[in-house]
């Protein structure tokens, strides 16, 4: 899945870019987006400052 989501994607240093990357690997990503979700948790991050 990684493969497929970072193909296409050459403007990673754009932070609208990672930032919609990490919403669709939160939603979509299994494990690694439960993780996501679990570490934004811990943090204290919001919708928005991720």
């Amino acid at each position: 899945m990684l493969l497929i989501a970072a193909s296409p994607l050459e403007d990673w240093g754009r932070l609208e870019t990672a930032e919609a990357v990490a919403k669709l690997f939160a939603e979509l990503g299994g494990g690694f987006g439960q993780g996501l979700r679990w570490e934004w948790q811990l943090l204290g991050l919001k919708e928005g400052t991720r």
